[in-house]
């Protein structure tokens, strides 16, 4: 087996199982084998961050990544919102809409349900949800 594919299939199982520890423990070796650059790899770890809760990581891979896609962006977001930090997640919605992106159906619930949490559709209307 191709040894990145190997490295991507556990960070897989980590994030499926929520295992940050296994997880960090793979990132580590990603690290050293300079695996890191892969988006592929990036993607998987950001993954594993959202879903275990550690979105400071997370977040610290996503400003990483070179480009960044609304699959990205939507993820960053959605591990806000479990977080129940929905702030953070309209404020990475708008960091979507100023790099000129456009939200896919996904994100846009997404960050109505945030605004909706925080009793301020206003904000989303505002924020150019109507214009997408």
């Amino acid at each position: 087996m191709n040894p990145d594919k190997e490295v991507l299939l556990h960070l897989k199982a980590c994030a499926r199982r929520s295992d940050f520890q296994l997880g960090m423990n793979v990132h580590t070796l990603v690290v050293k084998t300079e695996f890191d650059f892969d988006v592929y790899v990036k993607t998987c770890l950001l993954c594993l961050y959202v879903k275990c809760g550690y979105l400071e990581h997370a977040h610290n891979i996503f400003d990483e990544m070179p480009e960044k896609n609304v699959v990205f962006w939507t993820t960053v977001i959605c591990g806000y919102i479990e977080a129940r930090r929905y702030r953070e997640a309209i404020d990475t919605f708008c960091g979507l809409l100023e790099m000129g992106l456009r939200p896919n159906s996904f994100s846009l619930v997404r960050v109505l349900f945030a605004c909706g949490r925080l009793g301020d559709i206003g904000s989303g209307v505002g924020n150019g949800l109507m214009d997408t």
